[in-house]
């Protein structure tokens, strides 16, 4: 492994640590569907509701373990909740997705790196859902990435890691937060909950 205390080093190593899972999102054939002309809002709808119930656990992990205040995804919850009640889904809200695979500050650290970092497609994907649904709420997708914020990130990837041991929790919390995320977007698609009474997670 790289020098733990070089920045770059860490987010490298992370960055190809999870690229397999991350490039599987882009390939996935329910958010794909963000960048398609005809996007439907019933689908960009239930998105949007997969993806607040998504980080309303991850917050809520963060909150349970009582770490990374900094790095709080409430802003992103803020936006989302606009999104949700401008498209009059806020009665369709699900429970928060049970973050059972974080257990520790750094696999926290290493969710919250995929979550904020899935922020940086979010204006471009914002374009592409415009011209689909130009009357359409967005500001989840244009809230894009506080570059400040995801520096100071990316220096506490670097401060955290002191060992392998850490840095592979570190990833172990990113990757599976990037399999879960696809994961559960499936499960809420239209099809998926006109097929099932329940959408609980695994």
């Amino acid at each position: 492994m790289p020098d733990p205390q070089t920045t770059s080093s860490v987010h490298d190593e992370l960055r190809e640590k999870t690229r397999d899972v991350h490039q599987r999102l882009h390939r996935h054939p329910i958010l794909g569907q963000l960048l398609k002309p005809g996007l439907v809002e019933e689908v960009y709808g239930r998105i949007l509701v997969a993806y607040d119930s998504f980080f309303q656990g991850a917050e809520q992990a963060r909150s349970r373990l009582e770490c990374w205040r900094a790095f709080s995804l409430k802003p992103c919850l803020s936006a989302l909740q606009s999104d949700l009640d401008g498209m009059a889904l806020g009665g369709d809200k699900l429970s928060p997705v049970p973050f059972s695979w974080i257990g520790c500050p750094l696999s926290c650290l290493g969710s919250l790196y995929a979550l904020h970092g899935s922020r940086h497609g979010g204006v471009f994907i914002a374009k592409q859902v415009a011209s689909s649904l130009p009357d359409t709420p967005r500001g989840f997708l244009e809230l894009g990435p506080d570059q400040e914020n995801w520096h100071e990130l990316l220096n506490t990837l670097a401060t955290s890691v002191k060992s392998r041991s850490d840095f592979e929790r570190l990833a172990s919390g990113a990757r599976e937060t990037f399999v879960q995320l696809g994961e559960w977007v499936t499960r809420c698609s239209p099809n998926a909950v006109r097929e099932s009474d329940s959408l609980l997670p695994k």
